[in-house]
C-alpha cells in the first residue's frame, strides 16, 4: 500500500490536483515490536524489506520513529522500532484520514 492510496485528490482554483493533507498518526505500540540499531547503508526501505518482505512499508517504520517522510536514509547508529504489524498501522492511518 503506498501511504497515499486512500488520501483523496483535490483541484485547486487553477485546476491543479493535490493530495488532501492526511494525518499521521502514532503507530500504535506493541510487545512484540523489534528494536534495531542500524549500520552503515541501513535505510528504510531495507529495513522494510528485511523484516516485513515489502519496501512499501517504509513509511510505516519512519512514522514509528519519528522521522521526516521525505528521506529513506538513516544515520548509522540510530536505534529504531519496528512495529510488529503494519497492517496495524496503515488500518488506523486509513481510519484517521477518512
Amino acid at each position: 500500500m503506498r501511504r497515499y492510496e486512500n488520501i483523496p485528490v483535490i483541484k485547486d482554483d487553477n485546476g491543479r490536483r493535490h493530495y488532501k493533507s492526511a494525518i499521521i498518526i502514532n503507530a500504535p505500540f506493541a510487545p512484540e515490536d523489534i528494536y534495531v540499531r542500524t549500520g552503515p547503508g541501513d535505510r528504510l526501505d531495507t529495513l522494510a524489506l528485511d523484516y516485513y518482505g515489502e519496501v512499501k512499508y517504509w513509511w510505516v517504520i519512519a512514522s514509528a520513529n519519528k522521522l521526516g517522510l521525505g528521506s529513506t536514509a538513516i544515520p548509522a547508529g540510530s536505534q529504531l522500532r519496528i512495529p510488529a504489524n503494519p497492517q496495524t498501522y496503515v488500518s488506523e492511518f486509513n481510519k484517521a484520514n477518512q
